[in-house]
């Protein structure tokens, strides 16, 4: 009978609406919290959302993404604005990583639902809130995992996207 191991890093990604199966240390301004991440949905928008960017020829071929994650304060020290989505990633289903798109204020197509992260709240244990933002994708691409970057020797966290 051969078995074989699965290594410790190593794990089924999980489904959007899951949290993450470990606590997740934040770090800002010399305060550590732990927190659990769920990401809880991404909504898809439309290569047109991007025209009023002004920028046709660099934005020509991807579409934007509205990636959400909620982010719930467990335990540890009080934290000024964690920063949750610096390590928020997506996939596409052909692999390719999407792209955060930065920018300076909100698209007019940016979902009512949808709310950036505040660096100036600070986030104590019990508090929970649910962050967005968008990610560049080609346009004819469909997200297919969410991941969540642990630092360079662990393997990121993934959900799938239904």
């Amino acid at each position: 009978m051969k078995t074989t191991t699965t290594p410790a890093n190593a794990r089924a990604p999980l489904t959007l609406g899951q949290p993450s199966p470990e606590e997740q240390e934040i770090s800002r301004y010399d305060k550590t919290g732990r927190f659990l991440i769920t990401p809880k949905k991404v909504v898809e928008g439309t290569s047109e959302d991007l025209r009023e960017l002004g920028d046709d020829a660099k934005y020509k071929n991807q579409k934007i993404v509205w990636v959400y994650v909620n982010v719930h304060h467990v335990g540890g020290e009080t934290v000024k604005g964690p920063m949750v989505m610096t390590d928020i990633g997506a996939e596409t289903a052909a692999g390719g990583k999407a792209t955060r798109l930065i920018l300076m204020g909100y698209l007019n197509s940016r979902p009512r639902d949808c709310f950036g992260e505040d660096t100036e709240a600070p986030s104590k244990q019990g508090d929970s809130r649910t962050v967005c933002a968008p990610y560049l994708i080609p346009g004819s691409a469909t997200v297919k995992k969410v991941t969540y970057f642990q630092g360079y020797y662990n393997k990121p966290l993934a959900w799938k996207v239904p």
